[in-house]
């Protein structure tokens, strides 16, 4: 397994050249760029920047195993535009977000939209040799593995794919680790690794917040260990949201995972 870092967490004061000089020096496998016009890599000149993001990560010795963007499974066009550049860059996944659960509308309708978009992408994925994968989150109709599991069926894994989120899985959809990575098999496409926890005051009750990684409820060294048993050979992508200064929470998070890693090849 290697570790890249999603660069959401690095926040638009770090200029995509800035993100790159910190990761490298660091010691970063990786880089899972975030896909928005705010930042880093801008959706609607995608494609024009891919050559020259390919080329400043090659020269840092940086690869780029994600592309994270906020394109809803329906946008099937602009999808397509982030699909081919992500070929471009030799990057085999980008992230699209499965639709939101609210309860405004039924759960049955929004899933039969989903699959008619995911039939929609598929060839598109198999076209350009990359991967769209929906995340496990909080709020939408794939929180956990079961429910991702349930949507993705029948379709190619090798075009369609599924982002493992433990942290997220804290807050709404949480499954025995182990049996997660099972349930999803060749769709376990990416991992993202942040930590949270549920914390009680009296003024506001039981509340879901992130937290650094030592301190969340989800215990990193049983899911390496995990994704390692189950013979998962991609990227865990750090996405840690802890309120610590941002350099020294990607140094203390790449040091923990790499113990974690050790502990599971020796």
């Amino acid at each position: 397994m290697k570790i890249a870092c999603y660069s959401l967490i690095l926040g638009k004061g770090y200029t995509i050249p800035a993100a790159v000089e910190v990761l490298c020096r660091l010691g970063y496998d990786g880089v899972e760029w975030r896909v928005r016009d705010d930042f880093h890599l801008p959706l609607a000149h995608i494609e024009e920047k891919a050559t020259e993001v390919k080329a400043l990560c090659e020269k840092a010795g940086l690869e780029i195993p994600a592309l994270s963007t906020y394109l809803l499974l329906g946008e099937t066009e602009t999808i397509a535009a982030a699909l081919r550049a992500a070929a471009k860059m030799g990057c085999a996944l980008i992230r699209v977000i499965a639709p939101d659960y609210d309860g405004s509308l039924p759960y049955p309708s929004l899933f039969d939209q989903a699959r008619r978009d995911l039939a929609q992408l598929e060839p598109l994925c198999r076209q350009t040799k990359v991967k769209a994968a929906v995340e496990l989150h909080m709020g939408n109709i794939t929180p956990s593995a079961s429910a991702a599991l349930r949507l993705l069926e029948g379709f190619s894994p090798d075009s369609i794919g599924v982002i493992f989120d433990p942290g997220n899985m804290v807050c709404e959809g949480m499954e025995n680790w182990k049996m997660g990575i099972q349930i999803l098999g060749p769709y376990l496409a990416h991992v993202h690794v942040k930590n949270g926890g549920w914390f009680y005051s009296e003024e506001g009750g039981w509340r879901f917040d992130w937290a650094p990684m030592k301190e969340g409820i989800v215990d990193w060294r049983r899911v390496v260990a995990a994704l390692a048993e189950s013979g998962y050979q991609g990227w865990l992508a750090m996405e840690d949201f802890a309120d610590i200064p941002v350099e020294q929470r990607l140094e203390e998070d790449l040091t923990l995972l790499r113990q974690c890693l050790r502990r599971v090849e020796s």
